[in-house]
């Protein structure tokens, strides 16, 4: 193998850690963001849904 080639499947295996690592660290952090009308759905639909599935929702409205 040259050279060249030894650097870039380096490459390609460290950039691959790094896209499995991030999503590791998504999926432990559990944040849903939503962006919705306002008025849309029931006053205590997020916090049921929070209080349910233990995800945090951050609720933006247009």
């Amino acid at each position: 193998m040259t050279a060249f080639g030894k650097k870039w499947l380096t490459g390609l295996v460290t950039g691959a850690l790094m896209a499995v690592s991030a999503g590791s660290l998504a999926a432990e952090q559990k944040t849903l963001h939503v962006y919705n009308w306002s008025d849309y759905i029931a006053p205590d639909t997020v916090a049921n849904f929070e209080k349910e599935t233990g995800i945090k929702v951050v609720y933006d409205v247009f």
